[in-house]
């Protein structure tokens, strides 16, 4: 419905957001979730066998990418993730620990 009718909605789901960035609020309904849960092997047998795939509004997620890219990636510079390795393309368990070994522990007690 959003995408057949995004011109009619537009200008009120702007109003709900600019009204959400303002209060530092967000509808109570974006903040509810659907989870699914999905085998991690064929034949599950417990609760431990099953991974919750959650499903968050459609809207919540468009909100959180606007503040992400208005907000918290131009507030962090470069050098804030210099020793940060997950989540990053180059990023990996091995690039820390070839980090670790070549320059030491970050931190020094």
């Amino acid at each position: 419905m959003i995408n057949q009718c995004s011109y009619e909605l537009s200008s009120i789901v702007a109003t709900i957001f600019n009204k959400s960035f303002q209060t530092g609020t967000v509808p109570v309904d974006w903040l509810t979730a659907v989870f699914t849960p999905v085998p991690k092997i064929p034949h599950p047998t417990g609760l431990t066998d099953y991974r919750p795939i959650s499903v968050t509004p459609i809207l919540c997620r468009v909100a959180e990418k606007i503040v992400v890219r208005q907000w918290l990636k131009p507030a962090i510079t470069a050098d804030m993730l210099a020793d940060q390795f997950g989540f990053r393309p180059t990023g990996s368990t091995t690039s820390a620990l070839v980090h670790f070994m070549h320059h030491g522990p970050l931190f020094i007690n």
